[in-house]
């Protein structure tokens, strides 16, 4: 479980006000709000990236995974190795099977190489594989067209499995895909 109290923060302003939050272990979480509303600092404090001004984060150990909107591949490597660096414990056949339900079937083309849409799928797929407690989503549908972006949300619905699952999007539609259950607002501080 992660429970954050009175989280505040700011920069040149004030980006978060006095958030509360709690994330269980097997809940779907939606942060929404506009641009600059602080939906990924939020992220970035859960994560340990960041620490808040005010308020206090409590937190079971749990290993999390995360895609962030930058991409955070390796670009000299290709997929498969972008995925093994992270767990090697993973079989490459698991891995390409998971590459492919999002439609990457050069797994062995270096990220350097791939689309911006594709990167995007290889980072969800790292971050969905590998063995966590929680996975967090910073806008991962963002930029895909169509059906990469259906591919992608049954990918992630599909294998989510007991995780807790927190979604960062400006999207409301994005939350009914995920099955968003619980929602906080950061446009409604």
């Amino acid at each position: 479980m992660i429970e954050l109290r009175n989280i505040s923060k700011s920069y040149d302003k004030e980006i978060l006000k006095e958030v509360n939050l709690i994330i269980n272990k097997v809940s779907r979480v939606g942060i929404i709000g506009s641009s600059g509303e602080g939906k990924t600092t939020l992220i970035r404090i859960i994560l340990g990236l960041e620490k808040p001004d005010f308020g206090e984060v409590i937190m079971d150990d749990l290993k999390m995974s995360a895609v962030f909107q930058e991409d955070r591949l390796i670009a000299n490597l290709p997929a498969i190795d972008n995925i093994k660096i992270i767990d090697d414990s993973i079989q490459e056949k698991d891995i390409i099977s998971h590459l492919n339900e999002v439609g990457i079937v050069d797994y062995d083309m270096r990220i350097n190489k791939m689309s911006g849409g594709m990167k995007r799928r290889v980072a969800i797929v790292r971050a969905v594989i590998c063995k966590s407690d929680i996975i967090i989503l910073d806008e991962p549908i963002k930029g895909l067209d169509g059906q990469s972006r259906a591919n992608t949300i049954e990918y992630i619905n599909k294998y989510k499995g007991d995780r807790a699952l927190v979604l960062v999007t400006h999207d409301e539609a994005d939350l009914l895909d995920f099955q968003i259950e619980k929602i906080l607002d950061l446009d409604k501080k």
